[in-house]
């Protein structure tokens, strides 16, 4: 009898430490505590408090998401605490809602880690970009055994609305420099790996608005639409006014490698109210490359770029809507074994029409130093109309 008096008494010892944990701790404490990620529900954001000390979150639905990034974007001291969170994303065919922010921010890119709960795919509808500032650093993953096998689909139920532009993944990805406080942690030399596809009706700015200058980016991205790419963006600090079905524009020394899976021909418009527009990418800085991996041989688009002049720009290319001299374009093939192997030729017809300049190949080619360009690479029909227009380019400088 005493016995089991002893181990009653221990019972409720432990219950009532159990209950003053429970009791001190807020919502994220007790996650902490036990050792697990957080799963929020929307009380858990009336107070920022909430989230002091807590890196590593499951998010359930699609509000709480929401709120998180509305955080994120609108304090900065959160933003700088939160950069490098775990992020779980526990949705199913969810719909996020038209106040979404998008995820990171120009100050505070998010160089962290965002978890899909599937093993392969996962789809979600939004019409902007999934993440607004993305570092190169950060990881895409799922639950599979190969993390890195995962591909985030976005279902872009809606066009490109005036005044904006609407990236599948990201608004801008920002190359990571490391952190001088951490000799481990070092700047990004190899590109993390990412996959994306677009599904819907609606228009896109392409599968990335700006890459930031040294970036270094690898995407496996898929598009099966045929819909059509536009920015209709102002040309001003912060705002992606050029358009590419790749990119809309790539910084300086930013290496891009974009493999691209699609069964539909390169026929789509591609369209910069603001901006340089072109099939590839709109604009191209000094050193930057882009490897396009496909097994497409045939572009027959209709480029146009409306951007003024006196803002550099209105420049629409077959391939590129402004090329600096230094900038490499290289095609390789698909096929297994032949990844490291150049593309025969590529046919590019459709159209070019520019504000500015206009080229089969590129609107405007900036001139910075020698460069060598194999034409053989290409075979270029497509018929061209602007101020200054040429076969190959609109504007030599």
């Amino acid at each position: 009898m005493r016995k089991n008096r002893k181990i009653k008494q221990k019972i409720i010892s432990m219950a009532v430490s159990f209950a003053l944990i429970i009791n001190a701790l807020p919502l994220s404490g007790v996650s902490e505590f036990f050792g697990v990620p957080t799963v929020l529900t929307a009380s858990a954001y009336t107070e920022e408090s909430t989230w002091t000390g807590v890196h590593d979150y499951n998010f359930q639905n699609s509000d709480d998401f929401v709120s998180y990034c509305h955080w994120y974007a609108t304090d900065a001291t959160f933003a700088n605490n939160h950069k490098n969170d775990t992020i779980s994303i526990s949705l199913t065919n969810a719909t996020i809602s038209d106040d979404y922010p998008g995820l990171g921010t120009s100050a505070n890119p998010f160089q962290g880690t965002v978890t899909f709960a599937d093993s392969t795919s996962l789809t979600i509808t939004t019409n902007r970009a999934f993440f607004s500032y993305l570092s190169d650093k950060a990881s895409i993953v799922g639950t599979g055994s190969t993390p890195s096998d995962f591909t985030l689909i976005i279902n872009r139920p809606g066009s490109v609305a005036e005044g904006t532009s609407a990236p599948v993944l990201a608004d801008h990805i920002v190359h990571y420099t490391g952190n001088p406080e951490d000799e481990n942690d070092n700047e990004v030399t190899v590109a993390k790996g990412w996959k994306v596809q677009v599904t819907g009706g609606g228009t896109f700015s392409g599968a990335i608005g700006e890459i930031g200058n040294g970036a270094l980016v690898d995407l496996t991205f898929t598009n099966n639409t045929g819909n059509n790419i536009e920015s209709k963006a102002a040309n001003e600090a912060g705002s992606i006014p050029d358009a590419g079905l790749f990119c809309g524009s790539m910084g300086s020394n930013s290496v891009y490698t974009v493999k691209y899976v699609s069964s539909n021909a390169l026929s789509h418009d591609t369209t910069s109210t603001n901006g340089n527009a072109g099939t590839f990418v709109g604009t191209m800085g000094t050193s930057s490359t882009l490897n396009v991996v496909t097994d497409i041989t045939t572009i027959s688009s209709d480029v146009k770029a409306s951007g003024a002049e006196a803002g550099g720009k209105g420049n629409a290319g077959g391939l590129v809507g402004y090329m600096d001299s230094t900038a490499v374009v290289q095609l390789k093939e698909t096929a297994e074994g032949n990844a490291d192997r150049s593309l025969s030729t590529l046919t590019i017809g459709g159209s070019a029409t520019g504000n500015n300049g206009a080229g089969g190949l590129y609107g405007r080619y900036g001139f910075n130093s020698v460069a060598s360009l194999n034409l053989n690479d290409y075979n270029v029909t497509a018929t061209v109309s602007g101020k200054y227009c040429g076969g190959l380019f609109g504007v030599l400088e």
